[in-house]
């Protein structure tokens, strides 16, 4: 178990089982006793857990329980003297639960199309990995169904050859809404604004997603434009060929099948700066250019053009304005298109050029969020392209400067 709990807490826990009626259990989240053991499991566990995880946990725990003693003709309190032996079990299994608090976890996100490429493994930080054609790559569980209830053969489902996998401590189930997952979904975007640098993408094709608890493994239920985030990513032998290694070693490749060999070489090399931006420790540099990337990806992903739009600005703000913390100039726009400028550009006249380019981006945001305009016009189009391009820009730069003051840092590959 990972932790004990004191005696304030179990007494807690019978106080709140004590006033259970089995016949009334689906009223039983609204007991006046039921907060206060609610908020202490946060309190125990908050730097892993929400306070709706907490909720989540028990009330799956309840909803299975508390019918099946009703089903069972379990009458009454159960603080009743009849029922004591079903509150000691309840109490049990609730403590048991809060006690094996946090869960290591694994969060496994597919990427249906990197096929026929050689076995290897690229770790990038501490806590996430990517594995590509391994024969012990995690497989996908098997949903769940009729055939199941019917104990009726059925095919299992085609076996994904590349993972990315992210460790992650405190709650998950299928549900994937868990502050353990949300941070997995998180680095999954960050790792993915990686993927596209050699990567080809569409809108085509659909992507699994799975998470290994101490319970079981279950499929993950997340956003289709997250899904479809991974499943669109096409390794590119013509993006890929700046990074493949030297003509001599591609002598001593097997000449018999030497593509998938060179392009998991390629890849591997592709991902270097990916390994070491991961490997630094978190700051915020690291936080401002990590929030960056998840706004380009959401920008990247959306299917509704103006809140794509206003993600790429928002990301902009976001590594444009690190460190500033609550000291804020009143002319925001004005600061943020002539750090843009100094940022970006080459001489006087470059800057100055870029600044004026970005305030105009953010004039159009203006409009945009103070309801003065619900969408883009057709010849505001090219903003939308432009304004992801300054962020994907910027965040090149930034992650570039980031690692120069951080030299040292390196991924660690398994081949």
């Amino acid at each position: 178990m990972a932790i004990q709990l004191n005696p304030k807490y179990k007494m807690l826990i019978e106080k709140f089982v004590s006033n259970i009626d089995v016949r009334q259990w689906i009223t039983v989240l609204g007991l006046p006793e039921y907060r206060p053991l609610l908020e202490s499991v946060y309190k125990i566990h908050k730097v892993h857990i929400s306070e709706e995880d907490a909720n989540t946990l028990l009330a799956d725990l309840l909803v299975t329980t508390l019918p099946r003693l009703d089903r069972d003709g379990v009458k009454g309190l159960l603080s009743e003297e009849k029922n004591k032996q079903h509150l000691y079990a309840l109490v049990n299994s609730i403590q048991e639960l809060i006690e094996s608090l946090p869960w290591d976890m694994t969060v496994h996100f597919s990427l249906p199309k990197f096929e026929n490429l050689s076995p290897f493994r690229v770790q990038l930080g501490d806590i996430m990995s990517l594995q590509f054609g391994m024969d012990n790559a995690p497989k996908m569980p098997r949903r769940k169904g009729l055939a199941d209830l019917l104990n009726v053969h059925h095919e299992e489902p085609v076996e994904d050859c590349a993972w990315l996998s992210i460790k992650v401590r405190g709650f998950g189930d299928f549900r994937g809404d868990s502050a353990a997952v949300s941070q997995a979904m998180a680095l999954a975007k960050q790792c993915n604004f990686f993927l596209r640098k050699f990567c080809r993408s569409g809108w085509t094709g659909d992507a699994g997603a799975y998470i290994e608890t101490p319970k079981d493994s279950v499929r993950l239920s997340v956003p289709h434009a997250f899904r479809t985030m991974f499943a669109s990513l096409t390794p590119s032998p013509t993006l890929l060929s700046e990074f493949y290694p030297s003509a001599d070693l591609l002598d001593h490749l097997d000449k018999r099948n030497p593509q998938p060999i060179k392009m998991s070489l390629g890849i591997t090399n592709a991902l270097a700066t990916a390994g070491r931006f991961f490997a630094l420790k978190a700051d915020g540099d690291v936080e401002a250019i990590g929030a960056a990337i998840e706004w380009y990806m959401d920008s990247v992903s959306a299917e509704n053009e103006t809140f794509g739009y206003l993600a790429a600005c928002i990301g902009l703000e976001a590594i444009l304005t690190a460190g500033d913390g609550a000291d804020r100039l009143d002319n925001l726009s004005a600061r943020l298109s002539d750090r843009y400028g100094f940022l970006m550009g080459v001489g006087a006249q470059d800057r100055k050029k870029l600044s004026d380019e970005y305030r105009s981006l953010l004039n159009l945001r203006g409009k945009l969020v103070h309801a003065r305009r619900r969408s883009l016009k057709a010849n505001e189009q090219d903003q939308l392209h432009r304004v992801r391009y300054m962020l994907s820009s910027v965040i090149d730069k930034e992650v570039t400067s980031l690692l120069s003051a951080n030299e040292g840092a390196s991924p660690v590959v398994d081949n």
